[in-house]
This record gives C-alpha cells, structure tokens and sequence, in this order.
C-alpha cells in the first residue's frame, strides 16, 4: 500500500498502513493506495478511521467510511481482473482533552 503526502505529492512503500502521524502529517487529506486482485465479492474493513475515509475502485466511489457513525466495513464488489484501491482519508479535527487526547488520524490498521 502507498501513502500519499503534502504537495509535492511522495509515495511511500509501506506493508501496512500507518497514520498521518507517523508521516509527519497529522491534518488536512492523505490518499492509501494499493492493487487488489481479481476476486468475489467481498468486505473491506479497517480497525478504525479517522474522520472520515472516501474509498474508490478504479476512480468510481464505492463508499464512506465514517468515524462518527463507526462505519468502518464496506463491500467489495467481485473483480474480473486487478484493480486500484484509493482511501482517501480527511482529517477533521483533532480532540484535545479527556482519554482521546490522542487522536491519531488516517487509517487505524488493521485492514
């Protein structure tokens, strides 16, 4: 999966996707790409996101997942061959008090 970064746009090579955070981004937009394979229909599902996480096949918007509504599975649909998977994850704002003092955005692995 590559992380997509500030302008001017740097991919990163990474197994797992890790938080704005440890990109040295902890606000505004980050894009995860990666190439799923040919397959049946499925279910994408993520530990968490944070705020929000707009999830693209091949440029066509598959859906949302949310952090306020805890969306964090979407469905899959079946692949007659390779395609590219784009999270595009929007930072919000940040909670800055109580047990969420914390809060780490982009994607929460795993996935």
């Amino acid at each position: 999966m590559r992380a997509y970064l500030r302008q001017p746009a740097q991919a990163i090579e990474e197994a797992t996707p890790r938080t704005m955070e440890k990109y040295d981004q902890g606000h505004g937009c980050i894009l995860y790409r990666t190439t799923i394979p040919a397959g049946p229909a499925g279910i994408l599902e993520a530990a968490a996101v944070h705020d929000f996480g707009f999830v693209f096949l091949d440029g066509e918007r598959i859906g949302v997942m949310d952090r306020r509504s805890g969306i964090y599975k979407l469905p899959l649909p079946e692949r007659k061959k390779s395609v590219t998977l784009d999270i595009l994850v929007e930072a919000v704002g940040h909670v800055n008090f109580g047990l969420e003092v914390h809060d780490r955005k982009g994607i929460q692995a795993p996935v």
